[in-house]
């Protein structure tokens, strides 16, 4: 249970009365011009994305700019939730827009959805002096409806890590639907070392071109020996990496943090913290591992009634953001 401190009576009924055709925030024209994002943001040697592939990815930009630019990645829960890193939240101006449907952010396509965070919720063991452990949190956005580039990316299914094999643990059993969680799981890390996973978002190519389309790159999860290694500061409690182990070369970076790491069949494995230098053989990215957090995860999207959250209020690890899109 969170304790309360704020209320926000405006966004209860806000989203009392958000539907699916929930107003779209009009930003202001009067803002300062964006800054130009620099030459190391996003993917690193990736390709692009076919239009439509990565219907769970999100755009998080920054608002208090005109046009509001991509900063962040994130991953689509359900109807209201988004999941990506604590310090994409911590380091924003809190006015943010989350872009649900985004593809070619040079264009208007007609899938485009834009929501405005009416609370983020970050994890209790995230701590602005780990950096890394820990780094995810929720955004709860207003309702909106699925559609052919909106839809959910699926938490991990229940298993028991010592009775099956590694290439069966994504593909044994029937995937829940759309929408539903397996939260009966225990909250403990798993070690997925080899599972390859896709990691997506927008950004720059190896010619430091910028791109206006989503950018993917297929990597595989290492083992937690082999990520301690590279990072032996980091506390890996809570972590793991990831990598291209064919080519090298190719990762996600900065950009892309918040993002999910997401298995052939439409699992969350990982969500994407950091990596430095960007897309290098030595130092591969560093994911937040959705074994660990998936509890955390469900008590939040499963147990507690988005109108109860807002009604309610928390300790500082719950942000809010604005009462309402007037």
């Amino acid at each position: 249970m969170y304790r309360i401190i704020y209320l926000l009576p405006f966004a209860v009924s806000l989203l009392s009365s958000a539907v699916t055709n929930s107003p779209v925030l009009e930003v202001p024209t009067t803002r300062s011009p964006a800054p130009q994002p620099t030459a190391e943001t996003n993917i690193i040697g990736g390709d692009i994305a076919t239009p439509g592939s990565t219907p769970w990815l999100v755009s998080i930009r920054d608002a208090q700019y005109y046009p509001p630019p991509h900063f962040c990645g994130g991953t689509i829960l359900n109807n209201f939730w988004i999941l990506t890193t604590a310090s994409c939240v911590t380091s924003s101006s809190y006015d943010l827009l989350v872009v649900l449907g985004e593809y070619n952010m040079d264009e208007q396509e007609g899938y485009e959805k834009t929501r405005t965070p009416l609370l983020s919720i970050i994890h209790p063991k995230y701590t602005y002096f780990s950096i890394h452990a820990y780094n995810v949190a929720l955004l709860l956005v207003p309702y909106f409806s699925y559609g052919e580039r909106i839809q959910p990316a699926s938490l991990l299914p229940k298993f028991d890590d010592k009775r099956h094999r590694l290439a069966q643990r994504f593909t044994d059993g029937k995937k829940e639907e759309k929408g539903k969680f397996s939260c009966n799981i225990r909250d403990t890390k798993w070690d997925i070392q080899g599972v390859e996973g896709l990691i997506a978002g927008w950004g720059r190519t190896n010619s430091e071109e910028s791109s206006s389309v989503v950018m993917e790159a297929h990597l595989t999860i290492l083992s937690n020996d082999s990520c301690q290694g590279a990072y032996p500061d980091d506390d890996m409690e809570s972590l793991m990496c990831a990598a291209d182990v064919t080519h090298g070369g190719v990762g996600a970076c900065q950009g892309d943090s918040g993002g999910g790491l997401i298995s052939t069949d439409g699992y969350i494995l990982g969500v994407y913290s950091y990596a430095e230098p960007c897309a290098s053989d030595e130092f591969p990215g560093i994911y937040v591992n959705m074994s660990v957090i998936q509890d955390w995860v469900c008590s939040i999207i499963r147990f507690h009634h988005p109108k109860r959250l807002l009604a309610d209020a928390t300790d500082y690890r719950i942000h809010s953001f604005r009462p309402s899109l007037d």
